[in-house]
Protein backbone atom coordinates (compact mmCIF):
# COMPACT_ATOMS: atom_id res chain seq x y z
CA UNK A 1 0.00 0.00 0.00
CA UNK A 2 1.56 3.13 -1.03
CA UNK A 3 0.51 5.23 1.88
CA UNK A 4 -0.42 3.33 4.93
CA UNK A 5 -3.81 3.85 5.56
CA UNK A 6 -4.18 2.61 9.04
CA UNK A 7 -2.31 5.45 10.11
CA UNK A 8 -4.06 7.50 8.27
CA UNK A 9 -7.79 6.23 9.94
CA UNK A 10 -6.10 5.91 13.62
CA UNK A 11 -4.50 9.97 12.87
CA UNK A 12 -8.12 11.14 11.89
CA UNK A 13 -9.87 8.89 14.66
CA UNK A 14 -7.76 10.42 17.65
CA UNK A 15 -8.07 13.95 15.98
CA UNK A 16 -11.57 13.75 16.08
CA UNK A 17 -11.98 12.19 20.06
CA UNK A 18 -9.47 14.14 21.11
CA UNK A 19 -11.08 17.68 19.27
CA UNK A 20 -14.96 16.60 20.87
CA UNK A 21 -13.08 16.21 24.13
CA UNK A 22 -11.35 19.71 23.95
CA UNK A 23 -14.32 21.59 22.43
CA UNK A 24 -14.77 23.57 25.85
CA UNK A 25 -11.68 24.66 26.49
CA UNK A 26 -9.97 25.09 23.35
CA UNK A 27 -11.83 27.73 21.18
CA UNK A 28 -9.99 26.41 17.64
CA UNK A 29 -11.10 23.10 18.33
CA UNK A 30 -13.19 22.62 14.76
CA UNK A 31 -9.75 22.97 13.25
CA UNK A 32 -8.68 19.73 14.74
CA UNK A 33 -12.15 17.93 14.14
CA UNK A 34 -12.00 19.04 10.54
CA UNK A 35 -8.50 17.68 9.77
CA UNK A 36 -9.29 14.42 11.93
CA UNK A 37 -12.34 14.04 9.18
CA UNK A 38 -10.55 14.49 6.16
CA UNK A 39 -7.23 12.00 7.04
CA UNK A 40 -10.47 9.24 7.94
CA UNK A 41 -12.11 10.19 4.07
CA UNK A 42 -8.24 9.97 2.94
CA UNK A 43 -7.38 7.22 4.71
CA UNK A 44 -10.60 5.67 3.36
CA UNK A 45 -9.98 6.81 -0.34
CA UNK A 46 -6.05 5.35 0.12
CA UNK A 47 -7.52 1.62 1.07
CA UNK A 48 -9.51 1.69 -1.94
CA UNK A 49 -7.65 3.20 -4.24
CA UNK A 50 -4.05 2.58 -3.92
CA UNK A 51 -2.97 3.52 -7.49
CA UNK A 52 -4.39 6.32 -7.33
CA UNK A 53 -2.90 7.34 -3.82
CA UNK A 54 0.87 6.57 -5.51
CA UNK A 55 0.27 8.93 -8.33
CA UNK A 56 -1.06 11.57 -6.04
CA UNK A 57 1.59 11.01 -4.18
CA UNK A 58 4.35 11.09 -6.50
CA UNK A 59 3.20 14.37 -7.92
CA UNK A 60 3.34 15.99 -4.42
CA UNK A 61 7.01 15.00 -4.10
CA UNK A 62 7.88 15.91 -7.41
CA UNK A 63 5.95 19.38 -6.25
CA UNK A 64 7.89 19.29 -2.85
CA UNK A 65 11.26 19.04 -4.86
CA UNK A 66 10.78 21.83 -6.19
CA UNK A 67 9.03 24.08 -3.93
CA UNK A 68 11.94 22.97 -1.24
CA UNK A 69 14.49 23.39 -3.94
CA UNK A 70 13.78 27.50 -4.17
CA UNK A 71 14.17 27.73 -0.49
CA UNK A 72 16.76 26.68 -0.49
CA UNK A 73 17.99 28.55 -2.62
CA UNK A 74 16.58 31.39 -1.45
CA UNK A 75 17.90 30.53 2.21
CA UNK A 76 21.61 30.63 0.91
CA UNK A 77 21.25 33.80 0.10
CA UNK A 78 19.94 34.66 3.52
CA UNK A 79 23.04 33.01 4.93
CA UNK A 80 25.37 34.64 2.66
CA UNK A 81 28.98 34.71 4.77
CA UNK A 82 28.50 31.58 6.40
CA UNK A 83 30.33 29.35 4.08
CA UNK A 84 27.91 26.97 3.58
CA UNK A 85 25.76 28.41 0.98
CA UNK A 86 27.22 26.68 -2.28
CA UNK A 87 25.89 23.78 -0.40
CA UNK A 88 22.73 25.20 -0.33
CA UNK A 89 22.48 26.31 -3.58
CA UNK A 90 23.63 22.66 -5.04
CA UNK A 91 21.44 20.89 -2.75
CA UNK A 92 18.43 23.75 -4.38
CA UNK A 93 19.53 23.11 -7.45
CA UNK A 94 19.46 19.65 -7.75
CA UNK A 95 15.92 19.02 -5.52
CA UNK A 96 14.79 21.56 -8.60
CA UNK A 97 16.07 19.46 -11.24
CA UNK A 98 14.93 16.37 -10.14
CA UNK A 99 11.40 17.72 -9.82
CA UNK A 100 11.37 18.58 -12.72
CA UNK A 101 12.56 15.68 -14.48
CA UNK A 102 9.41 14.03 -12.30
CA UNK A 103 7.24 16.07 -13.56
CA UNK A 104 8.91 15.67 -17.72
CA UNK A 105 9.31 11.84 -17.41
CA UNK A 106 6.80 10.18 -14.70
CA UNK A 107 6.94 6.55 -15.60
CA UNK A 108 10.66 6.82 -16.32
CA UNK A 109 11.21 8.13 -12.39
CA UNK A 110 9.27 6.04 -10.79
CA UNK A 111 10.41 3.00 -12.64
CA UNK A 112 14.22 4.41 -11.53
CA UNK A 113 13.13 4.98 -8.54
CA UNK A 114 12.15 1.10 -8.25
CA UNK A 115 15.32 0.08 -9.39
CA UNK A 116 17.41 2.57 -6.91
CA UNK A 117 15.69 0.84 -4.34
CA UNK A 118 16.08 -2.28 -5.92
CA UNK A 119 19.93 -1.74 -6.69
CA UNK A 120 19.93 -0.64 -2.83
CA UNK A 121 18.78 -3.59 -1.27
CA UNK A 122 20.94 -5.91 -3.52
CA UNK A 123 24.11 -3.91 -2.40
CA UNK A 124 22.63 -4.42 1.39
CA UNK A 125 22.24 -7.76 1.58
CA UNK A 126 25.44 -8.75 0.24
CA UNK A 127 27.14 -6.04 2.42
CA UNK A 128 24.90 -7.95 5.50
CA UNK A 129 26.12 -11.56 4.15
CA UNK A 130 29.66 -10.28 4.34
CA UNK A 131 29.57 -8.97 7.64
CA UNK A 132 27.70 -12.13 8.86
CA UNK A 133 30.64 -14.27 7.43
CA UNK A 134 33.48 -12.00 9.45
CA UNK A 135 31.32 -12.18 12.59
CA UNK A 136 31.27 -15.90 11.87
CA UNK A 137 35.06 -16.05 11.59
CA UNK A 138 35.58 -13.84 13.92
CA UNK A 139 33.46 -15.99 16.69
CA UNK A 140 35.33 -19.05 16.00
CA UNK A 141 38.57 -18.15 15.81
Amino acid sequence: MPIDYWDALLDGLLSIVVSLQERHTYSRWWMLLISGIAAVILGIFAFFQPGVTAVALFWIVALWLIISGIFEILAAFALRGLGIEWVLVISGILSIIVGIVFFAHPVASILTIVWLIGVFSLVHGVMLLIRAIRLRSLLTA
